[in-house]
């Protein structure tokens, strides 16, 4: 992952979220070893998303975002 990490690495059910402020968001398998599961990308972000249920809600430098 690229970029500065402004929000808090979160554990979301069975993985970490990860985000960098240039819209990169990577979810990782907790564990010994790094297990990426996932890498996605959004618009500009920096503040640390909400997870409700299987949803994450992420405020982007332009609006707010569902992402499921």
């Amino acid at each position: 992952m690229k970029g500065v990490a402004y929000p808090s690495l979160v554990l979301a059910g069975k993985k970490i979220f990860a985000g960098s402020e240039n819209g990169q968001v990577t979810f990782i398998q907790p564990g010994r070893e790094y297990v990426e599961v996932a890498r996605s990308e959004v618009a500009e972000f920096r503040i640390t998303p909400l997870f409700s249920g299987n949803t994450v809600y992420l405020r982007t430098k332009e609006d707010i975002r569902a992402i499921r």
